[in-house]
């Protein structure tokens, strides 16, 4: 660092072999498309063409794009950037959640994004709070009521911790990333712990019970329609490319914005000791860099000179401490040409993919820990390393980006094999193969967005009946989670090896008709084949690492709603769905980690 100035099916005679591999060239890195649902505005032109735009460009099943009526534009209207409770409930949440209920892949969402043209920021009885922070809340519960509209024990200070935050203190998560200890990313929030952290002055306590609705909210947004949809592009031009630009960092300009710095400079040396390009930069307010960055941390109210002079690589992140850079306002400086200090838009236009801001004062412990760095260089997806290294939920975060980016991360090839029509005792084939230094942890089958079977092999064969479903057309995908092989490493790490555990999906569909009988004998005359084949696993048994037999969650049997489930991701080649998910065994446990300490030196900037 420095620091300066495959097996086949016993087919029948007229099956058809359908058989669709997706490798990583073809899907977008990061994690997995129809596990997020994307929230836009129904009455603005701009946010319904970057939906579509977005949908295209990561393969989003329709089921789950969530255009919301009745919402004035921001941007036509500036009264329309912050809103009251009500309207929030009434206009947003309970829409949204409606339109996640409905769509076949329900129980695989737990990521939301949210686009141009909806409001900014939400104003309660006593308290407020961005719209991605309650969104992130969704429906979940504190003693039976809401957390997303009750009165925090204290206005005007984050209250409550998140469950996936896992340090001790803030910005904190270095340590313990140091020390060889790396969080699992959130997909079940039935794992998660059943005590809240509540914080109120310098009293620090677990409170509950809390029914945890979890979904991380990432905002795509930009001055202009054309700013957004350069976002998105980058994010995707990111993709799997490893890129090795620079990790920078550069001291806060102020005490106040310079909390983060002594993580900062911990996150870049190990990140040095990994072989990545590192700079620890003293305070600029004209910093210039002639290396393209990949990440840029730092803490400044006027941080402007110090953004042009930099080459953003397409991924890069840039995290500003700063109290008012995602103030609603903020985003509208080339139309008003006034500015509360930095705003994010400023990164926007300078060629960020991903940055984040607040709606409101913070004060200073709101922001990233720098372990946001260190858990994107080793292949989590921008969306969980920002989930797992944002220290509160219902408070003034806005994370901007598309969560699905991740640039380190490494698509598994997924194999998916089955007859068409496919009858009961017809088998069903599923083979993931990883790409070099990562492993596959986890494979599963979908039906019509509900899963039948998982196991932590990289292969699996089940029969027809199997499938559990009646008959009719039927959605199969085919879900594959790798995870990064271990890491030996030395000082400044405090371990000998390193096991990150971010999961990177990839996945292959089927659409066929399902027949819930045997093959007819007549169709399997004369083949020579079956006998004695796909013995033992292959008979639909579950193997020592199978989650068992459970009846699709979603399977509705409509076929219109299966054709429905995701057919619109029209730039992904081949199947048009995309997305997957880990399953129950790859969750956080986070429910046995204690209390944190936290040092209140929370200050206004």
């Amino acid at each position: 660092m420095r620091r300066t100035g495959p097996a086949c099916s016993r087919l029948g005679s007229s099956a058809v072999l359908l058989t669709v591999l997706l490798g990583a060239t073809q899907a977008e890195a990061g994690g997995a498309p129809h596990s997020v649902a994307v929230i836009a505005s129904a009455d603005s032109q701009d946010s319904m063409a970057l939906l579509r735009v977005y949908a295209e460009a990561r393969g989003i099943p329709e089921g789950n794009l969530c255009p919301l009526p009745g919402l004035p534009d921001p941007w036509a209207d500036p009264g329309a950037r912050v809103i009251d409770a009500e309207t929030y409930r009434a206009a947003i949440l309970e829409p949204a959640l409606a339109c996640i209920d409905a769509s076949p892949w329900r129980f695989q969402i737990d990521l939301l994004v949210t686009l141009r043209g909806l409001p900014y920021h939400v104003r309660g009885d006593g308290w407020q709070a961005s719209l991605e922070a309650l969104l992130t809340l969704g429906e979940t519960t504190l003693r039976g009521e809401l957390l997303w509209s009750a009165r925090p024990p204290q206005a005007d200070l984050p209250a409550y911790l998140s469950p996936l935050y896992r340090a001790r203190t803030l910005y904190g998560v270095v340590d313990e990333l140091r020390a060889g200890r790396f969080p699992v990313p959130h997909r079940r929030s039935s794992r998660l712990s059943p005590q809240l952290v509540q914080i109120a002055g310098e009293d620090v306590q677990q409170v509950g019970p809390v029914v945890w609705d979890l979904r991380p909210t990432f905002r795509i947004d930009g001055e202009t329609p054309e700013q957004a949809s350069a976002l998105v592009e980058r994010s995707v031009a990111s993709d799997g490319t490893s890129p090795g630009g620079l990790w920078l960092c550069m001291d806060g300009a102020d005490d106040a914005r310079g909390v983060r710095d002594a993580e900062c400079a911990a996150a870049l040396e190990l990140l040095d000791a990994l072989g990545h390009s590192t700079d620890f930069h003293p305070w600029d307010a004209a910093l210039t860099r002639e290396e393209p960055v990949i990440a840029y941390l730092t803490g400044a109210a006027n941080l402007h000179d110090a953004i042009d002079g930099l080459d953003y690589l397409p991924g890069a992140i840039a995290d500003n401490i700063t109290s008012f850079g995602a103030v609603p306002d903020n985003w509208f400086i080339a139309q008003t040409g006034q500015e509360s200090q930095t705003s994010v838009v400023r990164f926007l236009r300078s060629g960020a993919t991903a940055t984040h801001g607040t709606s409101a004062e913070p004060r200073n412990g709101a922001f990233a820990s720098a372990g946001l760095m260190l858990l994107y260089a080793l292949g989590y997806g921008l969306g969980d390393a920002y989930a797992l290294t944002l220290p509160f939920v219902r408070w003034m975060n806005v994370p901007i980006g598309d969560p699905l980016a991740a640039p380190y991360g490494r698509r598994p090839e997924v194999a998916l094999e089955a007859p068409d029509p496919l009858y009961r005792d017809d088998e069903v084939e599923l083979v993931a193969r990883a790409a070099e230094g990562w492993r596959v942890s986890a494979i599963s089958l979908l039906v019509d967005g509900g899963e039948v079977r998982a196991s932590r092999r990289d292969a699996l064969t089940l029969d027809g009946a199997d499938l559990l479903a009646d008959s009719g057309v039927r959605h199969l995908r085919a879900v594959a989670v790798a995870r990064p092989e271990t890491l030996p490493v030395g000082p400044p790490f405090a371990v000998e090896e390193l096991s990150p555990t971010p999961e990177v999906a990839g996945w292959a569909d089927l659409e066929l008709t399902y027949r819930d009988e045997r093959r007819p004998a007549s169709e399997g005359e004369g083949e020579g084949e079956g006998e004695g084949e796909g013995e033992g696993e292959g008979e639909g048994e579950p193997d020592p690492g199978d989650s068992g037999r459970v009846r699709p969650t979603d399977a509705s049997g409509a076929p219109d709603a299966v054709r429905d489930a995701g057919r619109q991701g029209g730039s992904v080649p081949g199947p048009q769905v995309t997305g997957g998910g880990s399953g129950d065994s790859f969750c956080s446990g986070a429910g046995s980690a204690r209390p944190p300490v936290i040092p209140w030196t929370l200050r206004r900037r």
